[in-house]
């Protein structure tokens, strides 16, 4: 399943909807050079993501998950 996320949730790692983004930082760099965006346009810029269920995740108290993934990397979990 495919969804748009404004990626301003994402500004200051302190995201409402989306958690554990600073566990990705490497992979929201990896977005911020493929799009050629400085971090201002980055927090305002909305992208296509997937969303993928884990019902495996051991982070997860119900041992489920929301990944939120762009080019098959996380950048959170959906809160």
């Amino acid at each position: 399943m495919k969804s748009t996320y404004s990626l301003s949730k994402f500004r200051g790692y302190t995201p409402d909807l989306v958690v554990g983004t600073s566990y990705y930082k490497k992979n929201h760099r990896a977005l911020i050079r493929s799009l050629r965006l400085n971090v201002e346009e980055y927090q305002r810029t909305e992208i296509v993501v997937e969303l993928i269920p884990e019902p495996d995740n051991p982070y997860s108290p119900a041992r489920q998950a929301i990944s939120v993934r762009w080019d098959n990397k996380v950048l959170g979990h959906i809160k």
